[in-house]
């Protein structure tokens, strides 16, 4: 945005220079290991899917009641298993 004046209540103003300068050479990490195709990391995911999807068929087909551990949302189910498995690791 261009000012080329400015109100009367202000006597002077200053340029604002950016933050960053913008790089001109591209830094790309190192990586170690095979990269995962997509193949394989949907596969994955699906896989998480299906355990997600058949732990809620079980809740909601042989349980009359819910109890306040058996999370219902994705979120909630995937977290679970994630500390399950962190607390099992050494």
């Amino acid at each position: 945005m261009c000012v080329s004046s400015l109100p009367a209540e202000y006597s002077e103003y200053s340029e604002v220079l950016p933050v960053a300068l913008p790089r001109t050479e591209l830094f790309a990490p190192v990586s170690e290991g095979p990269a995962k195709t997509e193949s394989t990391v949907m596969a994955a995911s699906k896989e998480k899917e299906d355990d997600w999807l058949s732990a809620m068929s079980e809740l909601v087909l042989k349980k009359d009641k819910l109890d306040p551990k058996d999370f219902v949302s994705w979120a909630a189910y995937h977290t679970d298993r994630l500390s399950l498995v962190s607390q099992k690791s050494p």
